[in-house]
């Protein structure tokens, strides 16, 4: 009986044993997974994504700095705190700790396309220290400040200047043109002949991406791929290698190698004649041109007189070339000109290199030089 009585109690023991270490381990399970659950909710990614998704749950963005910011002519009516919302939620975040950053309260640059955009501050309530691994704050507020002072977005749009372009249906107009981007020699062709050359349009500051509408010349409207925010749809002109295909193509050629070569002696004061040659050279360019202009003020300036003494050798000019042109038209087309001219200074070979591209218009039945371009690299 007695032995029975010891079996049983043990029995209960082992039972009250296995449900003791049962209850321990739920309990150490719960606390691992609070642990966990704790460690990867105040992650520092996720409470930021957290607070940016919370700021966000509306129509718009709740920051009130940004009432203040002005937006440009060609965006849209919509506020910027919805700009905002749409970015946040499109965009590929990148966050980036403050230099003065602390430890208990952290502060994070956020950035939408390379460009900061906010800028949150993490306030800890305490610091955990759990499962003798994990040691994390925990997270009680983030406050949120804008860094916005410029538009989210900027579109590069080329296009022939006989096309429009508009944004969101305002047209854009030469004040949106980026200067130096043009090229300079079609543009003093364009003052003398009709002809289409290609612009292009820079639009910073948009904190919506546009709606963008082009029309040619015939006001219809014209499909376009846009890559990024940049749109290209560039004028192709007619292309021809070499100057014997050219001759059949340009009715008169005018004496492309003669010009280049007067041209090239007329720079290093070499021209017969009086203001050093000027009127040879102004023979064939248009009067009151920008390139005349800088013919007549090199003639009659004292620059002119300081080019390096020197004689020739012989030939004077080497390794004459004519190739590439561009047909832009009838009354238009242009020419890449190479030359060497092999002069000797101080006893010493020289060699002047011409390398440009030279833009010829027809001006009264008569082929004119209206600029000439230095084809670099």
């Amino acid at each position: 009986m007695k032995e029975k009585k010891l079996k049983l109690q043990f029995k209960t023991f082992l039972i009250f044993y296995a449900c003791l270490l049962g209850l321990i381990m739920v309990g150490f399970l719960i606390h691992v997974f609070d642990s966990l659950v704790k460690y990867e909710k105040n992650q520092t990614e996720n409470f930021i994504n957290k607070t940016l998704e919370n700021l966000c749950k509306k129509d718009s963005c709740e920051i009130n700095d940004l009432a203040q910011i002005e937006k440009g002519p060609f965006d849209k009516e919509e506020s910027i705190n919805l700009a905002l919302k749409n970015l946040l939620e499109k965009a590929d975040l990148e966050y980036e700790e403050s230099e003065n950053s602390q430890e208990e309260n952290p502060t994070y640059l956020i950035k939408a396309n390379n460009q900061e955009i906010l800028e949150i501050q993490l306030k800890s309530e305490k610091k955990l220290n759990r499962l003798g691994l994990l040691s994390f704050y925990i997270w009680d507020d983030a406050e949120v400040r804008s860094k916005i002072d410029k538009g989210f977005y900027l579109y590069n749009i080329t296009v022939p200047n006989n096309f429009k372009v508009y944004l969101n249906n305002k047209e854009l107009t030469n004040e949106q043109i980026k200067e130096g981007e043009q090229n300079e020699g079609m543009l003093e062709m364009a003052k003398y002949v009709s002809i289409p050359y290609n612009v292009k349009y820079q639009i910073e500051n948009l904190y919506f991406e546009p709606e963008i509408k082009i029309l040619d010349e015939n006001n219809h409207e014209v499909n376009y791929e846009q890559h990024g925010y940049t749109i290209e749809i560039k004028k192709e002109f007619k292309k021809i290698e070499n100057l014997e295909e050219a001759k059949k193509e340009i009715e008169s050629i005018p004496e492309i190698l003669k010009m280049a070569e007067q041209w090239s002696l007329f720079l290093t004061n070499d021209l017969k004649g009086t203001l050093h040659g000027f009127h040879q050279i102004n023979a064939f360019l248009i009067d009151d041109s920008t390139l005349s202009k800088f013919a007549k003020n090199w003639a009659t300036g004292i620059d002119i007189t300081f080019t390096s003494k020197h004689t020739f050798d012989n030939p004077i000019f080497t390794g004459e070339n004519i190739r590439n042109f561009e047909i832009y038209d009838e009354d238009a087309f242009s020419c890449e000109v190479y030359l060497e001219k092999n002069m000797i200074i101080k006893g010493k070979k020289h060699q002047d290199v011409m390398h440009d591209r030279m833009y010829f218009v027809k001006i009264d039945k008569e082929w004119k030089l209206v600029n000439m371009q230095a084809i670099t690299g």
